[in-house]
């Protein structure tokens, strides 16, 4: 038990560590139950803001992003899930054209690489059809209700988030020609970019991604 306690209480050093905090006040069981059924309960708390895997019809992901925002909230900050998928505002599309940008001066430089993205998106608009509108509306009020999600602005300087955390899951696809711009936290001061429990979903990365992957890795300030 005592083991248990010192790595617990280990990982919640180096949590607030990184986060740059001096003190971090955490939240009762109480103030924790409210959390679950009102994700803005903790008023203007200090905001992390989480970039993750948060709208497919997954239910591993639904609740990895649910327990990482509730534990950054635990801390006596307000976790924040980033909504970067939202093409109707105009910040995520900046972002989403950088990505595409590196995309296709990947693909350029190997042309066999246009069918690896088009295959890539066929299969996923397959898995998506393959899940009953009924289970979809599911997902969507789980989002709706129990995650905090922030639609404006985050790449301002004026934005209020202390920091961002990529992960968890499965965000960095290394296989995707050009990576991401979102999910490597490129848009974020370096001080502020923190990764957490990240996956790749391979153990190897194709030497079309290496140097820039390299880039990425080197540009965070904690993982």
């Amino acid at each position: 038990m005592r083991i248990v306690k010192y790595i617990v209480n280990k990982e919640l050093r180096e949590t607030r560590a990184a986060i740059h905090v001096d003190e971090v006040t955490v939240l009762s069981e109480e103030n924790n139950e409210k959390l679950i059924t009102n994700p803005n309960s903790i008023g203007n708390a200090r905001k992390v803001g989480i970039i993750t895997v948060y709208s497919g019809y997954n239910y591993g992901s639904a609740l990895q992003v649910f327990a990482l925002s509730r534990f950054v909230t635990s801390l006596g900050y307000k976790g924040v899930v980033i909504d970067y998928l939202d093409m109707s505002q105009s910040h995520n599309r900046l972002l989403r054209l950088l990505t595409l940008k590196n995309r296709l001066f990947t693909c350029i430089k190997r042309p066999v690489l246009f069918s690896t993205v088009i295959n890539a998106r066929k299969k996923r608009t397959r898995v998506s059809d393959l899940v009953p509108t009924f289970l979809k509306e599911k997902f969507v009020e789980f989002r709706e209700k129990y995650l905090c999600l922030y639609r404006e602005d985050y790449r301002t300087k004026a934005s209020p988030f202390l920091a961002f955390i990529c992960g968890s899951d499965q965000i960095w696809h290394s296989n995707s020609p050009g990576l991401g711009e979102v999910n490597f936290l490129r848009f974020a001061d370096k001080q502020k970019r923190i990764a957490y429990a990240p996956s790749f979903g391979r153990d190897t990365v194709p030497d079309y991604n290496r140097k820039r992957l390299a880039k990425c890795l080197r540009g965070l300030f904690r993982l």
